[in-house]
């Protein structure tokens, strides 16, 4: 048990930041707005994206605790994989958030 939660924490802490950045980013330039309502989208855009990296974090822990044989098995990282995951869940989450 404390080697799962050792990896969520590795994960949230390199997903997390990521996905707030990458939120904040998206909201600036998707905004057509005055500067004002410009921030307020940045920030929720940046609360969108910390709590995708979240649901990626858990996701990425999830893969790699489940996967783990079969990734040594095969010689796969287990850093890569999860890093797929967590960052393919803030990409994916974005798009369909910004899609109109």
């Amino acid at each position: 048990m404390g080697r799962v939660i050792r990896r969520l924490g590795l994960w949230l802490v390199l997903a997390g930041p990521v996905g707030v950045v990458v939120g904040a980013a998206v909201a600036f330039f998707d905004s057509g707005t005055d500067d004002f309502f410009r921030a307020t989208t940045i920030i929720g855009g940046g609360a969108v994206g910390g709590t995708l990296a979240i649901a990626g974090a858990f996701a990425a822990t999830a893969t790699t605790v489940v996967g783990r044989s079969a990734l040594r098995r095969t010689g796969g990282s287990e850093f890569l994989s999860g890093a797929i995951v967590a960052y393919g869940v803030i990409a994916t989450g974005l798009v369909l958030a910004w899609t109109k």
